[in-house]
């Protein structure tokens, strides 16, 4: 218990100073990094989770998500909980400060088994959407559809890899002018993840990636 205790404490901690690194002022970036930054609002706002097991119907955590290369980094909370055998509603949000202000968001989401109650199937359905605000930064909206398949490797170690489509609809913060016009476009990604169940918690390590960003999130799952 103490050490589950010490993970939860060092992982608050690093949501804290992270978040108080942050930046997504994109105005003065070049389009690789600006991508990049709109991609990790995008991720934190909808990003998917799933149970370790089926025999707890809640769950709440934490995550901090990063852009490997950009060193940026986000902190989120989250819950869900399945509606029924093969239904899982999920909602997420936070509050942090940025050196240009402070960043809001909030976001929603489903997943679907295709599976029976009897033989459930080991891949998941879902839809996310998100906003993500930041003062005289961005603000951003997404949609994202994925596909997630899962792996036990034993009964304590789940893997998970999927495809993702996250469709973004941006507005970046311009000094003098204020936000521009909004610009839309689609990041598409491949996930792997592994989860590891720890007495009553659960551990989540996950990589979304494609030929021009990589994000690395890690999560703090405790169900009820």
């Amino acid at each position: 218990m103490n050490i589950i205790r010490i993970c939860i404490a060092v992982h608050f901690s690093y949501s804290i100073i992270f978040s108080q690194w942050s930046s997504f002022q994109i105005e003065n970036m070049n389009n690789a990094d600006s991508y990049k930054t709109n991609g990790l609002a995008a991720l934190i706002s909808s990003f998917q989770y799933y149970p370790f097991d089926n025999e707890k119907n809640f769950h709440f955590g934490s995550t901090v998500s990063g852009e490997i290369s950009t060193t940026r980094y986000a902190p989120h909370t989250f819950a869900f909980i399945k509606l029924t055998w093969n239904l899982i509603l999920r909602g997420r949000m936070s509050g942090f400060s940025t050196e240009e202000g402070a960043a809001q968001l909030f976001g929603w989401g489903m997943s679907l088994n295709p599976g029976s109650a009897e033989s459930p199937a080991n891949w998941m359905i879902s839809f996310d959407s998100g906003f993500f605000r930041a003062h005289n930064q961005i603000n951003l909206s997404a949609l994202k559809f994925s596909i997630d398949r899962f792996f036990l490797f034993d009964d304590k170690t789940k893997f998970i890899y999927g495809l993702s489509m996250n469709s973004i609809s941006n507005s970046k913060y311009i000094n003098g002018k204020g936000f521009s016009t909004r610009t839309a476009y689609q990041i598409n990604q491949i996930n792997t993840g592994i989860m590891r169940a720890i007495k009553d918690m659960v551990l989540f390590v996950n990589l979304s990636t494609n030929n021009k960003s990589n994000y690395l999130s890690f999560s703090i799952l405790k169900s009820i």
